[in-house]
């Protein structure tokens, strides 16, 4: 019997499976899933690009490009994924290309972090060199690396002032056989090095990529339970049962709910507290003023804006049942899309349909639109905060009856 391969994990399975044992995708979608990849396009990479590829420690990992020519990418973490020691003895000196570090990375890491159809696109895993690390980045602070939540519970120090971590290169110390060159937590590069046995330096991986056109896979959902990669196609996870209706439940996940314009609504969770989620609309759904009148007052309270969220939007875009699960409906705050969101780019916000018929502003290169935050501008009470087309944040503000910026909702709902 014929071998098939998952176009979502690259999991070859027979043909007469009903899903795939990687990811729990039907195999009856596999053709129209083929289908749909072969006719999506996007923008290819650029360098200084962010993007999502393989999880480590229940998260998706974000990879910052620091090179981009057509179809090869090489990327480094943004974070520092976890702790290891250069080798676990300072007598196995300090030579890169016999270290337990690169052992682990192109094993353990490879197998763990990524599906096979993520691993069939990486060339190569490495650490920076020195001379990378000074090419690469612009000075110490574009070289500050700040954790991951995983990598501060296993032991990792992290600097009270930065919020940086130290992590390690793959050049030998100056210092001796003993020590390998690593940059500081406040992103100074220390080339005299760190003994080779320490532990709580991070491990900030870097990738040589091939990916078609420059695109990277869509990232599978993760399941809160047992942490594993699933199908957003699949009924339930595979190892533990955990049904897909929980999946919402876990940080970073994608869902729909409620339907615009004729289509379903992509949230992103954004928090979990009890079985309450915080969610944020993946796409800017329609263009709405702050205010109708530039010179109304810009508390969020008293706003158009937030009446119109809270009256008509509901019954516009969820059904009863649906309605009855959600608590509140919001924009976010300054605090909050700088603390629930990596970065500028992970910001960035593409419209729907609609929002482009509405007139929203786009932006020509990254493709995304400028959308409301709730907290009041600093440039006076006619001024109110956004995100910008590139995922930056204007907390000066523009006014607030501007019908060029899209309503891009948050959502608490009972899960």
């Amino acid at each position: 019997m014929a071998l098939i391969t998952c176009p979502e994990c690259g999991c070859e399975l027979s043909e007469a499976a009903e899903s795939c044992p990687g990811c729990g995708c039907p195999t009856s979608l596999f053709a129209q899933l083929e289908r749909d990849l072969l006719l999506k396009s996007a923008p290819a990479l650029r360098e200084d690009d962010c993007f999502s590829l393989g999880v480590w420690g229940g998260r998706s990992i974000r990879w910052r490009a620091l090179e981009a020519e057509g179809d090869r990418i090489f990327a480094i973490s943004e974070k520092g994924l976890d702790c290891k020691s250069f080798n676990h003895t300072d007598e196995q000196g300090n030579d890169w290309d016999t270290s337990d570090l690169k052992a682990w990375l192109e094993r353990e890491f490879l197998e763990r972090a990524f599906t096979r159809k993520e691993r069939a696109r990486v060339l190569g895993v490495t650490c920076l060199s020195v001379d990378e690390a000074e090419a690469y980045f612009e000075d110490d602070e574009d070289r500050i690396c700040r954790p991951t939540g995983y990598a501060r519970g296993r032991g990792l120090y992290v600097d009270g002032d930065s919020g940086g971590c130290d992590w390690w290169l793959r050049s030998p110390g100056t210092f001796g056989s003993e020590y390998v060159a690593y940059v500081f937590d406040d992103g100074m590069l220390d080339e005299d090095g760190a003994p080779v046995s320490s532990s709580m330096v991070a491990v900030r991986p870097v990738l040589r990529l091939q990916l078609p056109m420059g695109r990277v896979p869509e990232p599978l959902s993760i399941c809160p339970v047992c942490g594993k990669r699933v199908s957003k196609h699949a009924e339930q996870c595979s190892d533990c049962g955990c049904p897909q209706a929980m999946f919402s439940r876990q940080v970073g996940n994608g869902f729909t709910m409620g339907r615009w314009d004729g289509q379903a609504i992509p949230w992103r969770t954004l928090k979990v507290e009890g079985n309450r989620i915080f969610a944020i609309s993946m796409v800017g759904l329609t263009t709405k003023p702050f205010n109708r009148y530039r010179f109304d007052d810009n508390d969020w309270d008293s706003s158009y804006l937030r009446e119109w969220l809270d009256d008509s939007f509901p019954l516009l875009a969820f059904s009863a049942e649906e309605r009855a699960k959600i608590r509140e409906i919001t924009c976010l705050t300054v605090d909050e899309a700088k603390e629930l969101f990596e970065d500028d780019s992970d910001r960035i916000c593409p419209p729907t349909d609609d929002a482009s018929r509405q007139g929203v502003t786009i932006g020509v290169v990254t493709g995304g639109c400028d959308w409301w935050l709730r907290s009041p501008g600093l440039g006076g009470p006619d001024c109110a905060t956004f995100v910008n087309f590139a995922g930056y944040i204007g907390e000066y503000g523009c006014q607030m009856d501007h019908t060029n910026v899209a309503v891009r909702p948050a959502v608490w709902v009972e899960v």
